[in-house]
């Protein structure tokens, strides 16, 4: 059993988040954002943190509070999102697929320079099988409405960058079955051969 810090300003989701870790048999303490988080953290002796990520500029400085104080550099944090249910898919016109040759008048579209997107809606879980469970083909770009992160596959190579705040990119660097190395605005386009 750990004790466990969730800091989410969002009531609903923070008893959520409460009842599912007690069921499973951990000490819970919830609070509202706080700028006096190590402080928290070592009067709670919390063992773990989860952190509503849907107020970027908050989350983001609660995490490099974490990160910047040698107590609690090495404390877990996992970052969360408050709309799993509602995100939004761009969908590459150019994969030619039957079921989006229907939605070539839908206003429902986003340019960038060189590519046109179908922009669909749906839950976080259904960016890999938008429209059709096809193997090697998924959304290009997804993120939630809170915009705590963006995924962008590219169409015309194999790699997939994630924006996000440093502690999902520090779970995405340390998640065993990913093949992932940070990156930089700067960085080659692709950094294995940099």
């Amino acid at each position: 059993m750990s004790r466990i810090l969730i800091i989410d300003d969002t009531p609903e989701i923070a008893e959520l988040l409460t009842f599912a870790l007690r069921e499973r048999g951990h000490d819970v303490v919830s609070t509202g954002f706080t700028t006096a988080i190590a402080d928290l953290v070592t009067h709670e002796r919390a063992e773990a943190v989860v952190l509503d990520c849907s107020v970027y500029d908050m989350s983001e400085s609660l995490f490099d509070e974490i990160r910047g104080d040698p107590q609690l550099a090495s404390l877990p944090v996992v970052v969360i999102t408050d709309t799993p249910d509602e995100a939004y898919f761009c969908l590459w016109e150019g994969f030619g697929l039957d079921e989006t040759q229907a939605w070539w008048d839908r206003p429902a579209r986003v340019r960038t320079p060189h590519r046109a997107y179908h922009l669909l809606t749906g839950p976080v879980a259904a960016a890999c099988v938008l429209p059709t469970p096809v193997e090697w083909r998924c959304a290009s770009l997804w993120w939630p409405a809170d915009q705590a992160w963006l995924v962008a596959t590219e169409i015309d190579g194999y790699l997939t960058y994630v924006g996000a705040a440093q502690a999902a990119i520090e779970a995405v660097l340390a998640h065993p079955s990913l093949d992932a190395v940070p990156v930089r605005p700067e960085t080659p386009l692709d950094p294995s051969y940099g």
